[in-house]
């Protein structure tokens, strides 16, 4: 397979002793931090369905915990971060399968915990899954095709995970690690 038409790649941060307290700090934030998603800014399925989770942009966090929470960002290069978005799941939360908008040429998932939980990456027709990537601590997803259609299937616990999204030229990608 060609680095030109892989779609998506797992690495991991070398660095996971700050997570816990990050995950720690997410937990004690206010309701009144937090979208829910079902209401706000929804993220519709391929299908029409509503997900159910909530989440927080960077400006709506406490100083402190977007700048540890920066910290963690892999900074690809030539690419910037644009903004992240923390995912917040409680148990029986999902996403649908869905696209996202392509207002980021580039994101990464990372996950905040080790867990059954798990993000699932479908081929271009929706139909097919080409991976089933279960949540690891300091797990980072990298999709190189904003377009790439991916679903959170129900989960089983509270589940964090932070988005980071950048811009840059069209190929504003780091070189997939495998």
């Amino acid at each position: 397979m060609s680095k030109a038409s892989v779609k998506f790649a797992v690495t991991r941060l070398p660095d996971t002793a700050s997570i816990p307290g990050i995950c720690a700090q997410l937990d004690a934030l206010s309701a009144s931090r937090w979208i829910d998603r079902r209401k706000q800014s929804i993220n519709r399925g391929i299908r029409g369905e509503v997900g159910r989770y909530h989440s927080a942009g960077h400006r709506s966090l406490p100083e402190p915990l977007r700048n540890s929470i920066l910290s963690l960002a892999p900074n690809p290069g030539g690419c910037d971060l644009v903004e992240f978005v923390v995912n917040r799941y409680e148990a029986d939360d999902f996403i649908p399968r869905h696209a996202d908008i392509a207002y980021s040429t580039y994101f990464e998932v990372l996950s905040l915990q080790d867990s059954e939980s798990r993000l699932r990456i479908w081929d271009d027709s929706g139909e097919n899954v080409m991976a089933d990537v279960q949540d690891k601590l300091g797990q980072v997803v990298q999709i190189f095709e904003p377009g790439l259609i991916h679903d959170v299937p129900e989960v089983f616990q509270r589940r964090h995970v932070v988005i980071f999204l950048y811009q840059g030229n069209p190929i504003c990608r780091p070189q997939p690690q495998f």
